[in-house]
């Protein structure tokens, strides 16, 4: 020990000491727990816990690593990396930041990276950050957002948000994502103050891409954009505004609002309020058109309030045929229509 390094001691052989009031160690090991101001070193361990301000070393072997303030690590091989108010029950688990985050004791082997209030009550999930988000199921994830639940088995919410939204009658709070159908997915979107809650797959591997407020409740269903729009048949699909898709192998896609795909596998692709009713049935554009129930295989091409007159029938408000290229003599296939002089004609 040099004379300019006053109140050091050196426990071990070969150290050199270069700093004053410092111990120098070859190795040092914790039974219980140690507790440095600074700490510097080729070999710590401890085998409960270690709290620092400052550390270097090459090799740490700990049961727990708690920084920050007020933080606990409580549970088997659990780590607290640093932030504010974080603890970690669920054995395996780690916190690597942030603030008030929590892994509950049934949640092990689970991990949430930072953010503030979020939550793993179950095991085997994951949390990358944000706010006020919870995993209650095993094999959750939560990319980041606001206010996103899941509760499916292995389910998935990417991002998104809830909030508050100061209105004229007070604070108004709306959810976030819900992600709880089994192994179902919801990419982003969220709650707002004029249309209410956030996304919501709660259909088996159904999924809500993105918008506000879509609910994919049937199973395989997948709502893909927009607002308030429903796909809640099996293997259904839906998009726009306020449109559902509520029979299995339905379609209701674009524009909107309040299309209907209502009978098994039919079809409404934009418009404004079309409801297709029947089996089999297709309504493309237009608006305020019917496809009544009993009439199989009808379809409505544009036009306004038209409602079928029949199944397997083609509907339109008007027809437009280019003369010029039309038949001009029979061609003796039967439905095909040809032109006699101005005359026009069905081959039977």
């Amino acid at each position: 020990v040099g004379a300019a390094y006053n109140n050091s001691f050196i426990i071990g052989s070969n150290i050199t000491a270069d700093a004053a009031c410092t111990t120098f160690v070859n190795n040092i090991k914790a039974s219980n727990n140690l507790t440095a101001i600074s700490l510097s070193g080729s070999n710590i361990k401890a085998s409960n816990n270690l709290t620092i301000n400052t550390l270097s070393a090459g090799d740490i072997r700990v049961g727990k690593i708690i920084g920050g303030t007020s933080n606990a690590a409580v549970g088997f091989s659990s780590f607290v990396g640093g932030g504010v108010t974080n603890t970690v029950s669920g054995s395996g688990s780690s916190i690597v930041g942030g603030s008030n985050n929590i892994i509950d004791g049934r949640s092990c082997r689970s991990f949430i990276g930072g953010g503030t209030n979020n939550k793993s009550i179950s095991g085997y999930s994951f949390i990358g950050g944000g706010f006020c988000n919870t995993i209650c199921t095993h094999t959750g994830f939560i990319g980041g957002g606001q206010c996103n639940t899941v509760t499916g088995f292995g389910a998935v919410i990417v991002g998104g948000c809830g909030g508050s939204y100061n209105s004229p009658y007070g604070v108004y709070r709306v959810g976030g994502n819900t992600a709880s159908g089994y192994l179902s997915f919801v990419g982003n979107g969220g709650g707002n103050y004029y249309y209410g809650g956030g996304n919501t797959a709660s259909g088996v591997k159904s999924a809500v891409i993105n918008g506000t407020g879509g609910k994919a409740c049937g199973a395989y269903s997948v709502t893909l954009n927009g607002t308030s729009t429903y796909a809640c048949g099996l293997h259904s699909i839906a998009s726009g505004y306020r449109n559902r898709a509520d029979a299995r192998h339905s379609i209701a896609l674009g524009g909107g609002p309040y299309n209907r795909a209502i009978g098994g596998s039919s079809t409404v692709l934009n418009g404004l309020t079309n409801y297709a009713c029947a089996c089999l049935s297709t309504i493309i554009g237009g608006n305020n058109n019917r496809v009544v129930c009993s009439h199989r295989g009808a379809t409505i091409l544009g036009g306004s309030n038209m409602t079928t007159v029949s199944g397997n029938m083609l509907h339109v408000d008007s027809l437009f045929l280019n003369g010029t290229t039309l038949p001009t003599s029979d061609p003796s296939i039967p439905g095909v229509v040809w032109r006699d002089g101005t005359d026009l004609k069905i081959s039977v």
